[in-house]
């Protein structure tokens, strides 16, 4: 498993919580449980999890989003290059 180095490993810092508008909120719940139900989401509790928030998009569907850039922020530069997609997908149809 890849883990993630840390610049200050003491300092994993949670992201902060967001307001969704009222508007929004039913759409996105409806969205939250349909992928609950399927089993692409659960709640769990884990060390520096990231809070979700909704914004509306042009086409009146929702966006999900999570600010991650304090926590970028502490993290180490990874200075190997990432593989292509095909890349990825040969070795695991080697295996």
């Amino acid at each position: 498993m890849y883990r993630i180095s840390h610049i200050d490993p003491t300092r994993l810092l949670k992201t902060p919580t967001f307001k969704a508008l009222q508007a929004l909120m039913t759409k996105y719940k409806v969205l939250i449980n349909k992928q609950m139900n399927a089993g692409i989401l659960h709640r769990t509790s884990v060390p520096g999890e990231a809070s979700r928030f909704v914004e509306a998009k042009g086409d009146g569907r929702n966006r999900q989003l999570i600010a991650l850039r304090l926590r970028n922020n502490n993290t180490q530069d990874d200075h190997t290059q990432t593989p292509e997609q095909n890349t990825i997908l040969n070795a695991v149809a080697r295996e």
